[in-house]
């Protein structure tokens, strides 16, 4: 699957990967100019394709954060949706944003 590297004329570079539209690298300098990664996750996919990692960098949804007992009312009806999390729905279910592949609709290199 693809990484997307943006970078800018800053020394600031963020590196997307299309499982999750998982931010896996973002790159900046401090006021020195020295360049750090300050992403909290994993440099392989192996842990976001096994369902190990605590959804570092990745887009979540439907929904972030739990839809208690897995349920929720919107106007007069009732909606069940999938368990995944100690009775509850966690971040979109088993198959949430996470887990999707993105693709970029449109690219083009822009600058030097």
């Amino acid at each position: 699957l693809p990484t997307y590297v943006l970078k800018n004329a800053q020394g600031v570079e963020v590196h997307i990967r299309a499982l999750g539209a998982l931010i896996q690298k973002l790159i900046l300098p401090d006021k020195h100019g020295c360049r750090s990664d300050v992403v909290l996750g994993f440099d392989s996919l192996g842990p976001y394709e096994d369902g190990t990692s605590p959804y570092f960098g990745v887009v979540v949804g439907r929904v972030a954060n739990r839809i208690e007992n897995s349920r929720f009312t919107l106007g007069d009806r009732e909606y069940q949706v999938v368990t995944n999390e100690n009775g509850h729905c966690l971040h979109g279910g088993k198959k949430g944003w996470d887990k999707k592949v993105w693709t970029v609709s449109s690219h083009r290199p822009v600058g030097p």
